[in-house]
């Protein structure tokens, strides 16, 4: 595994250079426990409460990961998008079209 430079010995993603491994996988954790209300709840019901249980971490936690439930839900959001559309993509080309033939 890669290190920063200032955080001798500390295990960092390939793609994240700024963001330990460890913080990178609770920031996961939490951000699957927001899904999860998000889409049963809906934006206006959840709460930072809700998803910090569901995520299994404290508020203290969530909030130093996410300053408001705005920041959070536009994570989320961001990240279902480009999963989306890779998996559009993905399928696309298994059919060896572009994504908009595929769609439209």
């Amino acid at each position: 595994m890669m290190t920063n430079a200032g955080d001798e010995g500390t295990n960092v993603l390939p793609g994240d250079m700024t963001m330990p491994f460890r913080q990178h996988m609770k920031r996961a954790q939490v951000l699957q426990g927001a899904k999860k209300i998000f889409l049963t709840q809906g934006y206006e019901r959840a709460s930072m409460s809700t998803i910090a249980g569901e995520s299994g971490v404290s508020k203290g936690t969530l909030y130093s990961y996410f300053v408001s439930k705005e920041a959070l839900f536009s994570t989320f959001f961001e990240e279902q998008t480009v999963e989306s559309f890779a998996m559009l993509e993905a399928i696309s080309q298994d059919d060896g079209r572009r994504i908009h033939d595929a769609l439209f």
